[in-house]
């Protein structure tokens, strides 16, 4: 349960935040930048790790502010050969 509060904090808390921290600037300048990192996970599934699969779909939310702003999501992709796990 830790390791899923974890990754929730970091990766949809984290950038529900962020968002709501630079959102009312970015509306009275009338636009603005954000950039998040998300994950392929997060648009086809990780049956093997729900939770972090989950929180980066919610990377998403992101793209609720995008009338006043530009938002982009950056997916991540890496090559590696080894197959383990990586904290990133």
């Amino acid at each position: 349960m830790r390791d899923w509060e974890d990754i929730r904090a970091v990766n949809a808390t984290g950038v529900f935040l962020g968002a709501k921290s630079v959102v009312g600037t970015m509306k009275t300048q009338r636009g603005g930048s954000i950039v998040n990192m998300s994950s392929i996970s997060g648009l086809v599934g990780m049956s093997a790790n729900a939770g972090y699969a989950g929180s980066k779909g919610a990377v998403r939310i992101s793209q609720s502010i995008s009338p006043f702003s530009w938002v982009n999501m950056v997916s991540g992709l890496i090559r590696y050969i080894r197959a383990e796990w990586i904290r990133t």
